[in-house]
């Protein structure tokens, strides 16, 4: 039978209560409240700044059912935007009842009950933008008894441990169940023996030290020091008048949600409030427990120092774009900067390195006025051309890519080097379509150059001089016009691409031109107009894919934008998973490599020159400086950094802390 509990009204004199905890500064959360209207089961991000909650349409026990609604916030001391329910369009059925929702602090995964199958079950649901809707949820494997409840689901320990109650043995009770990674089942839970079944759960702190309960109108909270200890006995925090058996703590543990009952007149309804919250005795402090991690920590290593590149040329190091040739040299291009810009830096030359012992070794593919010869604009220095990508074809060729970014000679040039004493340099097209990136399919007799354009994309044969480009195939979008940041070809040949302002990677069926994406879920954000993938690339060994993304929970370009590193693994039934490495974060905490490293500067550098190596171990990437500006004289960003690929996916233990 569907059921809401209602408390009873206690008249309490507070005065007269010695209690061992409190809180105060009680207010009701306007923007989430509705008069009339039961607002139930409010639950809090970690963060503080999203919110989630049951918005009962109808409060009867025989017909009660419940829709979602979620809100947001950029700062913890703002309002919560207006409240929409627009994303559990999946999840909500207008004739059963949805309750108790939980929500990741990036807001991509939910966990909550429904009756949808007659009893109370734990479901769960994701979706690949914290803006989008919610998929189709599935039952929580494990977790669920046919013909008895289960709800108010809560999560910690990264995801990693579910708390939830369950009436199965004739009575509520609170039990816990854990797995080894987030994207596994949970193994069989078990109860908490040490909490009666007077207690209902409330909530959990993230390192699991800490329970809080209700009961009978009163707040409680119980501690221990470690997770294999059981926990203490109850400690009350508060007694509140009309207080439903639900609610939810922040992450930080000094405010409380929570909902009570309000009468007026006949009317009866809910609102959601909220309250500061002090525990006395204080919990003693510890540290959150590391997860257990189902990947390692990922492995990263200065390939080549800037001082190491300007022994070679002579000249400030801006190593720009990435490429492995057909025998593992790693091909990059020392990006001049403007003569406005002090101090001036890069030589306009294409480079070879390779790594002897790990000592880099560099050789010069193509000097300035090699390249100069073809065009001018390789030796000008005032309007230089912006590297848009590199490539090797399938014969040896480096495919190089330029754009020039002066509004009134804007042009694209594709040059086709051939190494060699001198090399052979050959324009393949010199204007026309003016692309962001582009890639070189292999397989196809003579190679395909894909050029992502606005709108569209572009082919054109790599064995051409001064050709132009056809129009392959134009994006499917109607709203806003989308630029590909970065193309690739996938294991199967087909072509891949991702657009400026997106987390998704899009493939187009080389034969069919149908197109299918595959969702990315890394961190996701306040302002989700900030994120995007800014490059990837395909492991040629296995087909998994890694790259590198913008999150930014603020504004572009702050000390809070962070260029990591994710992975998308392929498995043998064309399955993709996407997970991540906070690799920005690692490198700024690497005691080896953070004095080369200024954090949050020109990352997006970095992003455009990483590269897979032809077997498959490991990644480079070229770290130079768009815009010129150097931060130390010695060190600096512009340098080139490797990351082992077999380890590319691991969260390092006090990185992970620092996003709880």
């Amino acid at each position: 039978m569907k059921k809401i509990i209602l408390m009873t009204f206690f008249s309490v004199l507070l005065c007269c209560i010695a209690l061992s905890a409190s809180i105060t500064n009680i207010t009701k959360i306007t923007e989430l409240s509705l008069d009339s209207i039961y607002e139930n089961d409010a639950s809090i991000t970690h963060d503080g700044l999203g919110i989630v909650y049951t918005r009962i349409i109808n409060c009867n026990e025989a017909a009660a059912t419940g829709m979602f609604m979620e809100s947001s916030r950029i700062l913890k001391t703002d309002s919560f935007d207006a409240p929409s329910s627009a994303a559990f369009t999946n999840i909500i059925l207008s004739d059963k009842y949805e309750c108790t929702p939980w929500m990741s602090d990036d807001k991509l995964r939910l966990y909550y009950a429904t009756d949808k199958d007659g009893s109370r079950d734990l479901y769960f649901t994701s979706r690949s933008a914290s803006s989008g809707v919610f998929d189709i949820p599935s039952k929580m494997a494990n977790l669920n008894q046919d013909g008895v409840y289960e709800y108010m689901p809560r999560l910690a320990n990264g995801e990693l441990s579910v708390y939830f109650i369950s009436n199965r043995t004739g009575v509520y009770r609170i039990y816990r169940a854990t797995r080894s990674n987030i994207g596994s089942s949970f193994g069989t839970p078990a109860i908490l023996n040490e909490i009666s079944s007077d207690y209902n759960l409330m909530d959990i702190s993230e390192n699991e030290l800490l329970l809080f309960l209700c009961s009978a109108g009163s707040y409680y909270y119980c501690s221990r020091t470690s997770i294999a200890q059981p926990f203490g006995a109850p400690i009350e925090i508060e007694e509140i008048p009309y207080a439903m058996n639900e609610g939810s703590v922040s992450g930080d543990l000094s405010t409380i949600y929570f909902t009570t009952l309000n009468y007026f007149l006949s009317a009866a309804y809910c609102d959601i409030l909220q309250g500061d919250m002090e525990l006395d005795p204080t919990p003693t402090p510890v540290p959150t427990p590391t997860p257990e991690l189902p990947f390692p920590i990922p492995e990263i290593s200065m390939a080549a120092l800037k001082s190491q590149i300007q022994s070679f040329t002579g000249f400030e190091a801006n190593p720009w774009g990435a490429a492995f040739d057909n025998q593992g040299g790693f091909i990059f291009f020392d990006q001049k900067a403007p003569l406005m810009t002090i101090p001036a830096m890069g030589t306009n030359q294409l480079i070879r390195m390779s790594l002897s012992g790990g000592i880099p070794v560099f050789t010069a593919i193509a000097t300035q006025s090699q390249l100069a010869a073809i065009n001018s604009d390789w030796g000008n220095a005032t309007y230089w051309p912006y590297i848009t990508g590199i490539e090797v074809s399938s014969n040896g060729a480096i495919i190089l890519g330029s754009f020039r970014p002066d509004p009134f000679h804007q042009k694209f040039q594709l040059l086709r080097i051939d190494p060699g004493s001198p090399p052979s340099i050959n324009a393949i097209t010199t204007g026309g379509v003016i692309p962001a990136t582009f890639a070189v399919d292999k397989n196809q007799t003579p190679n395909k150059i894909y050029l992502g354009a606005p709108n569209a994309i572009y082919t054109i044969d790599a064995d051409v001089v001064d050709g132009t480009p056809s129009l392959w195939h134009t994006l499917p979008y109607t709203t806003h016009s989308p630029i590909p940041s970065n193309i690739r070809i996938d294991f199967n040949g087909d072509v891949l691409y991702a657009i400026s302002g997106e987390l998704n990677i899009h493939r187009v069926d080389k034969n069919t031109k149908e197109e299918s994406y595959l969702l990315m879920n890394p961190l996701d954000t306040a302002l989700p107009h900030y994120e995007e993938i800014h490059t990837f690339d395909v492991n040629p060994y296995n087909g998994d894919m890694i790259g590198i993304y913008l999150s930014n929970p603020a504004y572009p370009y702050t000390v809070d934008s962070y260029y990591n590193v994710f992975k998308i693994s392929k498995d043998s039934e064309e399955n993709y998973t996407a997970e991540l490495s906070i690799v920005e974060l690692q490198i700024w905490e690497d005691p080896d490599i953070s004095p080369y490293y200024i954090p949050y500067s020109h990352f997006s550098a970095f992003g455009k020159g990483l590269r897979i190596n032809p077997t498959g171990e490991y990644a480079l990437c070229s770290n130079g400086t768009q815009d010129g500006h150097t931060y130390t004289s010695d060190g600096g960003i512009n340098c080139i950094i490797q990351i082992q690929s077999g380890t590319i996916l691991g969260i390092s233990p006090s990185i992970w802390n620092l996003y709880q």
